[in-house]
């Protein structure tokens, strides 16, 4: 049978790990770029890396709305490697992006075309 390429299985989950530290001014612009994919098959593991800013309460906004697979978890002092870990613990998808909330090329995160 054909397999054609894998990307092209609507079905592969793909999950996006966000180290997010004080990342008030970009983390919504990094949100709206995963959501504007035309790939939807995916989950955001958010985690809090010890921010001092307004990034938890942007952050909370969204996990409102349960329409978006969000899964969030923090910690309190921040270590960059032990985030990724740790959101790695979060993540069910067969493929696995990190992305860092503040250095978003939006032509770079190019999902698979649904």
């Amino acid at each position: 049978g054909n397999k054609g390429n894998f990307m092209e299985n609507k079905e592969v989950l793909i999950s996006i790990v966000v180290p997010v530290y004080n990342s008030e001014k970009y983390i919504q612009e990094t949100i709206q770029c995963i959501l504007d994919q035309t790939y939807q098959n995916w989950e955001i593991i958010l985690i809090n890396d010890g921010s001092q800013d307004e990034t938890e309460e942007i952050l909370r906004r969204y996990l409102g709305n349960t329409k978006l697979s969000l899964k969030y978890t923090k910690q309190t002092h921040h270590n960059y490697f032990k985030a990724i870990r740790h959101g790695l613990k979060y993540a069910s998808g067969e493929i696995i992006f990190v992305l860092d909330a503040d250095k978003i090329l939006f032509n770079q995160i190019i999902l698979p075309k649904a």
